[in-house]
């Protein structure tokens, strides 16, 4: 057999039954790994879109928020008490979503990291600060903080088309 091996013939007879298994092996490996890589990203987006729809809802809820409490109260019980109701659920409503996108957010720091979080973290500051001042009575201030609210809605949705690696993506 050495023989064989040293003259090359047998050598060839035995590369030409385990050369194919390492083709297949290598492949396999290579497509493990591409596979892998492809079923990260689609994790990575369906987190983001998760964050970007439920932050949408969080600045529509926030926007409802603001349209109710500039309604005044009415003074007869009756309409009194359904303006009450109004308000406290549009309050609810708000506290839903916002409970909403913190959950998706604690996945975005999980599977994305730090620079996606922070931008989500600082959008949601700036909506319950907001909130909790129309809550107050402090309704003029959903209007004068609309160009800090759309910074930070820009740059959640610009994080997110740089983790998706989108074209447009600063």
């Amino acid at each position: 057999m050495i023989d064989a091996i040293s003259n090359n013939s047998g050598f060839s007879v035995l590369w030409q039954y385990v050369g194919p298994l390492i083709g297949v092996g290598l492949g396999y490996l290579i497509s493990l790994k591409v596979w892998d890589r492809q079923k990260q990203w689609e994790m990575r987006r369906d987190v983001i879109f998760e964050v970007v729809r439920s932050l949408g809802e969080l600045d529509n809820s926030l926007s409802g928020l603001h349209v109710e409490y500039c309604l005044s109260i009415p003074n007869n019980e009756g309409s009194k008490e359904e303006a009450l109701v109004k308000r406290n659920e549009k309050r609810d409503d708000f506290i839903s979503c916002h409970t909403k996108i913190n959950s998706a957010r604690f996945l975005a720091d999980m599977v994305i990291g730090d620079k996606f979080d922070a931008a989500i973290s600082e959008c949601l500051y700036e909506m319950r600060s907001i909130a909790e001042k129309i809550i107050d009575g402090d309704t003029s201030c959903y209007l004068h903080a609309q160009k800090a609210l759309g910074e930070k809605i820009r740059a959640v949705n610009q994080g997110a088309r740089r983790e998706l690696r989108l074209k447009n993506a600063e």
